[in-house]
């Protein structure tokens, strides 16, 4: 407990932080419950999303074995290193519950603004959108992992303030309202008995 006064203005200042510090540990504990609900939701929907997208990139690379098979692993590799790239990423920022985290938009361009399949099987464009479809998955998975991060970040954050403010300074405000008002009261005592010696002379 920090050196204080005895006053009453000291002892009204103490309780007024007393009762803000545990208006803010109630707000920062229904904080800390809505980040952990938030960050258990995110997980579950990660593992769903990311067993999706492992079942849908092994049926890529079976497009894509399929493709070089039927055109030949020369003219499908080639196509793949002679294209510009198929997709456009923009990256911003959404904000849950204070926690900042990343959101991407994926812009893919038509096989007009890009290379011509002239001259190959379907088998290679079907794998060039299962590709572009995996590259939007992945990107999403990220969004994911970094959520999760985070969060767990600001759980952590959210727990030491709460433990903070609920067993150090709440308690160390407690204990000086106490001996305040004891030193209040010590001293009605004896304002007290020096009235009655005075009465009684």
């Amino acid at each position: 407990m920090k050196d204080v006064a005895p006053t009453r203005s000291e002892l009204l200042n103490t309780k007024d932080k007393r009762s803000l510090a545990e208006k803010g540990h109630n707000l920062l504990e229904k904080k800390r419950d809505a980040l952990i609900h938030e960050f258990f939701q995110t997980i579950n929907e990660y593992k769903e999303r990311k067993k999706t997208v492992y079942d849908n990139l092994q049926d890529a690379y079976k497009q894509l074995h399929e493709a070089q098979a039927i055109n030949g692993v020369d003219i499908v590799r080639s196509i793949g290193q002679s294209q510009p790239p198929t997709t456009t990423i923009t990256t911003t920022t959404e904000n849950i519950m204070g926690v900042t985290v990343p959101k991407h938009t994926i812009t893919t361009k038509t096989l007009e603004d890009n290379v011509s399949l002239i001259d190959t099987d379907l088998t290679v464009q079907q794998t060039r959108e299962a590709f572009t479809t995996i590259t939007k998955q992945l990107l999403e998975l990220h969004e994911y992992e970094t959520t999760i991060h985070r969060l767990a970040e600001a759980i952590k954050t959210t727990k030491r303030r709460v433990n903070s403010l609920e067993h150090i300074e709440i308690p160390e405000l407690k204990e000086t309202e106490e001996v305040i008002e004891q030193h209040l009261e010590e001293k009605e005592r004896q304002h007290f008995v020096r009235l009655k010696q005075i009465k009684d002379e």
